[in-house]
């Protein structure tokens, strides 16, 4: 079992992540990091704060899957801490508030725009629980233009999950075992993945099962997207791997292996019909270059925290 702190955070950033999906787990951060400041009670100086919001955000940098989100808001607080130096704990407070509503606009407009590829006729296979997918199917619901949903049923929790949002908002649906999607292939017209992050590498991280699915579905020109604000997309060089690795002594028999588990799936951008933003839906050409133009100014401000 690991016990050191980096591992452990990253364990446990995995598994929030997969119980609640990755825009829960980034308001909860917020909310969490709010009510460190109402409570911490070492040196609460402005100065020591800085110090240890950067430790915390190179411990986030440093886990994998890198959860870009958490870390693209760590980077925010301290840039604001370096613009104003006579800051407090209660102007942090006021400024953590804003990423909250920043968060609901941002997940507002993706889902606008995620309407608009669909109509009560659509067919649609979801995947991978995400509370954008959810605030989506709950904007169709409300506008009387829910599509006939297929569930790729992996994880029973996630599952159970989305069978009772549907359920509530009065869905027609089925769910199908991931593994036999290929049986009711003719059932389905569009797909909606959630998505952890989008990399320099141009590669998209998303939960387990996603890409052999996507590569089924891509096969039979199935329209695939992955839902991905640009809170999300990871601007960082990737010099390690690209999703947390845990190896699982096992035993058979009268011997023993290793069984090596990987917490999320990497696919090429390119693989995907599109992703969907809170800037439109985009083709892979079009996320790559949204990307790049955004990537320059985030790294610029990790420059001026690092005093580069």
């Amino acid at each position: 079992m690991e016990v050191g702190l980096l591992p452990t955070l990253n364990s446990q950033l995995v598994r929030l992540d997969r119980t609640y999906g990755s825009d829960a787990l980034a308001v909860d951060f917020v909310h969490a990091l709010m009510d460190t400041l109402k409570k911490f009670e070492g040196d609460r100086s402005i100065a020591n704060l800085r110090v240890e919001l950067l430790h915390l955000y190179d411990l986030f940098l440093a886990s994998r899957p890198r959860m870009s989100n958490l870390s693209l808001d760590l980077q925010k607080l301290v840039l604001f801490i370096d613009e104003h130096p006579d800051a407090t704990t209660k102007d942090l407070h006021t400024y953590l508030v804003e990423f909250l509503a920043l968060k609901r606009t941002r997940r507002k407009s993706a889902v606008e725009h995620a309407i608009e590829l669909i109509t009560p006729q659509t067919r649609l296979l979801v995947h991978s629980y995400s509370s954008t997918l959810m605030a989506l199917l709950a904007y169709c619901a409300k506008k009387d233009k829910r599509p006939k949903v297929s569930v790729a049923g992996q994880d029973q929790i996630k599952t159970d999950k989305i069978v009772r949002h549907l359920n509530e908002h009065g869905y027609t649906f089925q769910v199908v075992s991931e593994y036999a999607i290929s049986h009711v292939i003719n059932e389905i017209d569009l797909a909606f993945f959630g998505g952890l992050t989008l990399n320099a590498r141009e590669q998209v991280v998303l939960g387990p099962g996603s890409a052999s699915l996507i590569s089924q579905l891509r096969s039979y020109q199935i329209a695939c997207y992955v839902l991905l604000t640009c809170n999300k997309f990871s601007f960082w060089d990737e010099r390690s791997e690209l999703a947390f690795r845990e190896a699982r002594k096992k035993s058979l028999d009268h011997f023993t292996y290793e069984k090596h588990v990987f917490s999320h799936d990497v696919l090429p951008l390119k693989s995907l019909t599109g992703v969907i933003t809170e800037r439109g839906v985009k083709t892979p050409e079009q996320a790559v270059q949204l990307f790049t133009d955004l990537q320059a100014w985030y790294l610029g401000n990790e420059k001026k925290i690092r005093g580069e």
